[in-house]
């Protein structure tokens, strides 16, 4: 009983010394926080490793500085959470290192997360230190340690739970996980979805055009986690024309797209992108009476800029709008007879505008 009172009162001392003690400048990290709706954002993280004793400045960008990626999402049973950590000095420099964690709840998840990043980012003291310092500060008494460290910090059952021991010096930092671990996930940040989309353009043709098309959209992982492309191609249903007494043109439109987005504003649910597009196809003229099976072929090249907002209703399904102006790269006509003025069947415009609906389900 002596004993165990004379270790409380060393560890007592020792904790007011290093409250006592001035702060330690803190070293810039670059966090970003995805989360889903109804999980903890990048604020509430920020005030999880807080209450673990962690006070990190966040870098500006062009900072040269270690970089910390967290994602939260629901799923059918429970949460997961995937944090990402790639340290700017030391034997593991510029990896990416990588730690997951399931639970019943988002709320548990990212509690489990923040115990990993105070581990990781504060192995013995209050402020952010990348590398591992000597231990100077004695263990607490056994009876207010509910469980050894390093053991809290690989598995998932930790979740929620916050053990008195999370930023003690014995504590140990992420760089001394398996060298696999990294290898696990080679795929974590890059996201790869199809999907179908209706789109309604005027100015690819003599009325507007409806075209129903499919596409494939590619999120990029960091450091251009805000960056996305869209690749698109679909068929228009056909329109005529009817030029008495010339005849009857029937116009059809295969339409292609490549749109790269940065994403403006937004969470993980709900996301506004900016995109340049460059939409390039072939528009065609089906000639009948007295045209007869004469059937010219024009190429479309168009390039612009649009907006895309898109709301992900569950950890797959996503939904997408999108309206978009662009300027024709080339200009030329259809014409019955090329002799005859008014035998202008139609001429493509120098403008055209577009509004989409998509749907997508995310593959990985």
């Amino acid at each position: 009983m002596f004993a165990r009172f004379v270790a409380l009162l060393a560890w007592l001392g020792v904790c007011a010394t290093a409250l006592a003690a001035p702060d330690s400048p803190k070293v810039g990290l670059h966090l970003h926080v995805e989360a889903s709706a109804g999980c903890p954002d990048q604020a509430a993280f920020l005030a999880e490793l807080r209450g673990r004793g962690v006070v990190i400045r966040e870098a500006p960008e062009g900072e040269s500085a270690a970089t910390m990626q967290v994602e939260l999402s629901t799923a059918r049973d429970g949460a997961i959470g995937r944090l990402t950590f790639r340290p700017r000095e030391g034997p593991l420099e510029g990896e990416a290192l990588h730690r997951e964690v399931s639970g019943t709840d988002c709320g548990s998840v990212a509690e489990g997360l923040a115990l990993i990043a105070a581990v990781i980012l504060n192995p013995a003291g209050p402020t952010v230190d990348l590398q591992p310092a000597p231990s100077a500060v004695p263990q607490p008494p056994p009876s207010a340690v509910p469980r050894p460290p390093p053991s809290a910090v690989p598995q998932p059952e930790a979740v929620g739970t916050r053990p008195a021991s999370a930023t003690a010096p014995g504590a140990a930092p992420l760089p001394a996980a398996p060298p696999s671990a990294p290898a696990a996930q080679p795929n974590e940040r890059l996201h790869l979805a199809l999907g179908a989309e209706l789109t309604l353009a005027s100015g690819v043709g003599p009325d507007p055009a409806v075209i129903p098309g499919g596409f494939v959209d590619v999120d990029l992982p960091a450091p251009l986690a805000r960056w996305s492309t869209r690749l698109s191609a679909g068929r228009a249903l056909s329109r005529p024309v009817q030029k008495p007494p010339y005849g009857t043109v029937e116009f059809n439109l295969t339409d292609f797209r490549l749109e790269p987005c940065f994403r403006a504003l937004g969470s993980a649910a709900l996301r506004l992108r900016a995109c340049a597009l460059l939409e390039g196809g072939i528009l065609e003229g089906d000639g009948s009476d007295p045209l007869g099976a004469e059937k010219p072929r024009r190429p479309v090249l168009e390039a612009g800029l649009g907006v895309r907002p898109t709301w992900t209703v569950s950890d797959r399904v996503v939904l997408g709008l999108s309206a978009s102006a662009t300027v024709s790269i080339v200009h030329y006509g259809f014409y019955f007879a090329q002799d005859s003025p008014g035998s202008t069947a139609y001429t493509l415009d120098r403008f055209s505008a577009s509004g989409e609906f998509s749907v997508g389900v995310r593959i990985w």
